[in-house]
């Protein structure tokens, strides 16, 4: 009997070519990954008949897989590829990576389904491999003095034990907060605790008579949040605090006018020096939803958290941009 443990499993990826046909899921993910789940259902059915209280026979059901992977991340946001669209550019300073924003499908800058694998090598191999994956949603989240964080799920339609693929890790630079600079309406926020920027898509599985297994996905509407909490400041105070969040005064805007709208960026520049990494993540036309302001006894802190909502990425629609200094 062999005993898998958390040290020695492996993540791996690699784009289908078309739904549920596999890919090479040999690319590591862009980060250094804490936690990989694996959901599976058969969702049995239960026939029942008026001569017996028991059930007298089961079926099985659609075949459901689900899961979330969570990693610290790098430099690198090609994995989100499969959430937000194709990635363009060439990764340097005057051509960035972008993602491009898009729909579901296998062309240009399609989100494309990918070819998960999950393995250990052992004397018997731990190897689970699912095809038909689809990222449904991510969440990235930093806090001062700490690397970023996402944690995403998916969605799959299949699953396999075969072989071994030949996946190496994510060994590159570490993202940390140490390095971030958050732009609010083209203007740096003075003392940022933490946040966190989630990107969701509604998405539906398409089955088909004849199979237990999805065909496809169609997809919904996509949706932009962010959570920012912050030390109140006058600054603060008299802007995001106010300001902005009434709608452009000191009072609550009566409605009848157009919305004020702002820009949300979220840099991370490791430095600008050759072979220094950067990354931006860049919303556009924001709204604020709610703010709070905390004021306990013997902290010494008042903390302002604000939850808004984006309509789109920025860049026209190209939300994660990342490169290496050139």
């Amino acid at each position: 009997m062999v005993d898998y443990e958390t040290r020695g499993y492996k993540t791996g990826y690699g784009a289908e070519s078309s739904m549920n046909t596999g890919g090479t899921p040999t690319t590591a993910i862009g980060g250094h990954v804490q936690n990989v789940n694996i959901n599976k259902t058969n969702n049995p059915i239960q026939i029942f008949a008026i001569n017996n209280r028991n059930s007298v026979k089961t079926l099985l059901g659609a075949f459901a897989v689900s899961g979330q992977i969570n990693y610290i991340l790098g430099y690198d946001f090609d994995f989100l590829a499969h959430l937000i669209g194709a990635r363009s550019g060439s990764g340097t300073t005057a051509s960035p990576y972008y993602l491009n924003e898009d729909a579901f499908g296998y062309t240009s800058n399609n989100i494309k389904s990918f070819e998960l694998e999950s393995s250990h090598d052992k004397s018997t191999d731990d190897v689970e491999q699912v095809t038909g994956c689809i990222l449904t949603s991510a969440s990235i989240s930093f806090a001062k003095n700490s690397p970023f964080t996402v944690q995403t799920s998916f969605l799959g339609s299949n699953v396999a034990h075969g072989s071994l693929s030949s996946i190496t890790p994510y060994s590159g630079e570490v993202a940390s907060a140490t390095e971030l600079t958050v732009v609010w309406n083209s203007s740096s926020l003075s003392r940022v605790e933490n946040g966190i920027i989630t990107v969701a898509n509604e998405i539906t599985e398409i089955r088909d008579t004849g199979s237990r297994f999805v065909q496809s996905y169609a997809m919904g509407s996509r949706i932009y949040g962010f959570t920012l909490v912050l030390k109140m400041t006058s600054d603060l105070h008299s802007t995001i605090y106010r300001t902005h969040f009434y709608g452009g005064s000191s009072t609550p805007d009566t409605g009848l006018g157009a919305l004020t709208e702002y820009d949300l960026d979220i840099q991370s520049y490791q430095g600008a020096t050759s072979s220094d990494k950067r990354f931006e993540i860049n919303l556009a036309n924001c709204h604020l939803r709610d703010v709070s302001k905390a004021i306990p006894l013997g902290s010494g802190q008042v903390l302002c958290t604000i939850n808004g909502f984006a309509r789109e990425g920025g860049n026209t629609n190209k939300p994660f941009k990342y490169w290496t200094v050139t």
